[in-house]
């Protein structure tokens, strides 16, 4: 089940999984931590005050396609993609 394999799973990874599933709460900073970093690398693509009217949606999933295909140090190099798909498929 999808509860074993996130036993399995380093605490990292677990949390990760989690954060995709459970969202964060108001004035609950602990849990935005993860959520900035990624706000931080979108940014790298729509800088502060860019008018996102005049963006497409296949430039946003571009983008979302090329944070998400990041390896992270903490998922023991591995992307966020590749370690919800297991976590995910029955």
């Amino acid at each position: 089940t999808t509860a074993q394999r996130m036993l399995g799973m380093r605490k990292s990874q677990r949390q990760l999984a989690y954060s995709a599933i459970l969202p964060t709460h108001p004035y609950a900073s602990w849990q935005r931590g993860s959520d900035e970093q990624v706000n931080g690398l979108g940014r790298r693509y729509f800088t502060k005050g860019t008018d996102f009217s005049k963006i497409t949606d296949e430039q946003v999933a571009w983008v979302e396609s090329r944070i998400n295909n990041k390896p992270r140090k903490c998922l023991g190099y591995k992307t966020p993609a590749e370690v919800t798909t297991v976590a995910l498929t029955p």
